[in-house]
């Protein structure tokens, strides 16, 4: 009984939450659109300076800001700002190919997004050369993995895998973008597979939550609200990461840490 009620209540606050989202996404003041911020952002990114991971390769912050303003600018058909977008690429190709980042760890292989998303938007091969191998690398066990890493790649998933809800993301962005330019099915299978085994612990974490409408409420998605940030397949129960990288504790917070360092 006290279940049922208790799912009601949460279903109930959830439609709360979204009906006052959906009102407060009409009337921007002048200046404020989204098509006005957008541009902005988009505009101001192809001016800044590369936010380089460890002072070496293009870090997934950036990774993020260039897809998104590349999003913006198809959306918007804003054809300008696409053509600055693949100038800024263009560099990669030659005197700043160094930037490309390596492929040995989630937080870098996820940039392989970007050129996969420039080649679905203009067709040169260029982007998907590039691209691609960022993808494959995900599934292909390097001889320095750890057991643990190994294990995931025996049960068929990425041995990148970290059961972070941050993987939720960074795996099936670079995958999904691989099936979208090649057709080729098992680009899709390892997105649903990821998708469903990181979906565990959310599920088993959400039965603590409470929701409210608060400002903090819109934080549940953050990798924080999970005890720990890691998921024992084995126990059902988060672990501590390995020593030398960050610990993310329960609950939810405001800010991030900074990403461990990854080595060549």
């Amino acid at each position: 009984m006290v279940k049922k009620l208790l799912t009601v209540l949460m279903l109930m606050l959830s439609l709360q939450c979204l009906t006052a989202q959906k009102s407060a996404l009409k009337n921007f003041p002048q200046g404020y659109t989204p098509e006005e911020v957008g541009r902005r952002m988009a505009y101001r990114f192809v001016t800044e300076k590369h936010a380089l991971h460890i002072g070496k390769w293009i870090g997934y912050p950036e990774t993020f800001y260039w897809n998104g303003s590349i999003r913006y600018a198809n959306l918007s058909d804003d054809k300008s700002l696409m053509t600055l977008l693949q100038r800024r690429f263009e560099h990669l190709f030659n005197e700043e190919s160094k930037y490309l980042p390596i492929m040995n760890h989630v937080d870098v292989n996820m940039f392989g997004s970007l050129p996969l998303w420039l080649y679905e938007v203009t067709g040169d091969t260029r982007y998907k050369e590039v691209g691609m191998p960022y993808a494959d690398t995900q599934w292909q066990v390097p001889a320095d993995a750890t057991a643990e890493q190994k294990a995931w790649a025996d049960d068929g998933y990425s041995w990148q895998t970290r059961m972070w809800i941050d993987d939720m993301y960074m795996i099936p962005i670079v995958q999904t973008q691989a099936y979208k330019v090649t057709g080729d099915m098992k680009y899709l299978d390892r997105t649903a597979r990821e998708m469903v085994t990181c979906a565990l612990p959310i599920s088993a974490a959400s039965q603590r939550v409470v929701l409210s409408c608060s400002r903090r409420s819109l934080l549940l998605g953050s990798r924080k609200w999970l005890d720990g940030g890691r998921y024992d397949r084995g126990s059902e129960k988060s672990a501590q990461k390995p020593q030398g990288q960050s610990t993310h504790h329960g609950g939810i917070s405001d800010h991030d840490e900074e990403p461990s360092p990854i080595s060549e």
